[in-house]
């Protein structure tokens, strides 16, 4: 009977065509990812065997966070009738290898501290029963030198039982801390999971059989980021200024990359792609409750301005990337890795190098001593393409040494000012004049006069220049009026009221400059600090 069934089957395929479907589920294995800001392409590649008909090809173990609309599926030679996905409840769920050895480093913690919790019970077992049984020497009692030691070997097993019962606390306070860790660690995994395992499923169609069919599988995924930062590192004024941009990366997709090819790029999906409109700007009237701002600017670099005395300057620019290769579109920067890298699901931020860039830089110290004392080494270096698209934390090194943090931004100008630290050998002192300033009071007007020195003193041994800034105050309201009295030479621009000092101060050397200005206001009237 079973022989004739065959026979049917075989019969029906040559009468129809048409061969029995199948199901497959090939290995696939990820060979590339593409990151942007907020998601991530996944490539996956596999080779599969096929016999005439029709097939379903399923992949298991795929990341939840995928995004359906973006399933594409590449093959030559078969006809691809559908890629979808699916979830199987059914399917066992596959743990990455970290979160088995988290879960057994866990375990055996927990070992621990049932020993130790175990070991109290012991101690505190004895205790009682020493305690319960101190009566001694029955209605005869008991003579002093035995009763002397009786007291002492009661209190050496008591202090025992205090300092083992310390000791054994303070090793459970220790193991409770590395199991708070752990147990928070794979609380972040098991937050990010989705129940069931996800899949896609391809169906193809083939009339005739292949061998080592090759099939490449793109999709986007979410829960994947890139941040990029900078180190910044100067070995002394007569070097070039070296840039480090690096990408660090978080990805907590459920699918480890296991030395996969890696590009990032600069581009965000989820970003609008249109611009927006402008809408007109109605004025109505307004009374606020005005206060006064003191605004202090934190971005010390930016304190000077110069516009290159001819194009030769730029050419001192010399970039070299030895990371990555660099695709620089209209709208986005890619950087290929040119090496394979390792990035699992769930763990730290990965941190990978994508490009070296060497600018020649132009070394000078600037200050605010109304602000703060100290004088700034600072560095102007061209506003290279790069640096304008791609902003970000940095950290400073100078002379191999942490300077502390800035930031590399977008820039109108035609150079990047960069703080590089605060040098103590700079003594800088701002005072106020008091034998040159005075209060008066002229009819309904007080009148004020201020006179300020600014004292400079180089104790390098070598000469420097210090771009030193000051203001005078300046008013928004028609009954103060503001004269200037001396602005010490200082480049004064009259909108900002900001002066500028440009010094060369030799070693050892001490400098002074002075400005002054006055102010006339109501007698009846207090004006803000200035």
């Amino acid at each position: 009977m079973r022989k004739h069934l065959v026979l049917f089957l075989i019969g029906l395929f040559f009468l129809t065509g048409k061969a029995v479907s199948s199901e497959l589920k090939p290995h696939s294995t990820i060979s590339s990812v593409q990151i942007f800001q907020s998601q991530a392409v996944v490539s996956r590649i596999f080779q599969v065997d096929l016999s005439p008909g029709v097939h379903t090809l399923i992949l298991d173990n795929i990341s939840s966070n995928i995004d359906p609309q973006s399933l594409e599926c590449a093959v030559n030679g078969v006809e691809l009738r559908s890629v979808k996905t699916r979830v199987d409840y059914l399917s066992p769920d596959n743990k990455p290898d970290w979160v088995t050895k988290l879960e057994d480093s866990l375990r055996i913690v927990h070992e621990y501290l049932a020993d130790y919790k175990a070991d109290k019970e012991t101690i505190v077992y004895q205790k009682d029963l020493l305690l319960a049984n101190k009566s001694i020497g029955g209605s005869a009692g008991v003579k002093a030198d035995e009763l002397e030691d009786v007291v002492n070997l009661l209190e050496r097993k008591l202090n025992s039982f205090k300092n083992d019962w310390f000791r054994l606390t303070r090793q459970e306070e220790k193991w409770n801390a590395i199991a708070a860790k752990l147990a928070a660690q794979l609380g972040q995994w098991q937050s990010s999971l989705k129940s069931g395992n996800h899949q896609i499923v391809i169906e193809v169609k083939t009339n005739q059989a292949l061998a080592r069919i090759p099939f490449e599988v793109k999709y986007r995924v979410n829960q994947v980021s890139w941040t990029p930062v900078y180190d910044i590192r100067v070995k002394d004024i007569n070097s070039p200024v070296q840039f480090f941009l690096k990408a660090r990366i978080q990805q907590q997709t459920g699918e480890d990359w296991k030395e996969v090819k890696l590009t990032v790029n600069t581009a965000n999906p989820l970003s609008k792609g249109q611009m927006p409109n402008l809408n007109p700007a109605y004025l109505e009237y307004y009374n606020p409750n005005y206060r006064q701002l003191n605004v202090v600017n934190a971005y010390r670099g930016n304190v000077y301005k110069k516009k290159a005395e001819d194009d030769a300057e730029q050419d001192k620019r010399i970039s070299s990337f030895k990371y990555a290769e660099i695709n620089e579109q209209m709208t986005q920067i890619q950087f290929d890795l040119a090496q394979v890298q390792t990035i699992l699901s769930g763990e730290a931020e990965v941190t990978v190098d994508l490009a070296t860039l060497s600018l020649a830089g132009e070394f000078y110290y600037s200050a605010v001593p109304k602000l703060d004392n100290q004088a700034y080494l600072t560095v102007k270096v061209p506003a290279d393409d790069l640096l304008n698209q791609i902003k970000g934390d940095a950290q400073v090194f100078l002379q191999g040494n942490f300077t502390g943090n800035t930031f590399v931004g977008n820039t109108v100008n035609d150079s990047l000012q960069l703080s590089l630290g605060a040098d103590s050998r700079i003594v800088i002192e701002r005072v106020k004049l008091r034998e040159f300033s005075k209060r008066n009071l002229l009819g309904n007007s007080k009148i004020e006069q201020s006179n300020y020195e600014i004292r400079v003193r180089n104790t390098r041994k070598e000469a420097i220049r210090l771009i030193l800034e000051d203001q005078i105050p300046i008013s928004r309201n028609g009954d103060i009026s503001v004269k200037v009295l001396n602005t010490g030479n200082a480049n004064f621009q009259e909108d900002s009221g900001k002066l500028t000092w440009s010094l060369n101060v030799a070693a050892s050397e001490q400098q002074k400059v002075n400005f002054g200005f006055e102010l006339k206001y109501p007698a009846n009237k207090t004006i803000n600090p200035y």
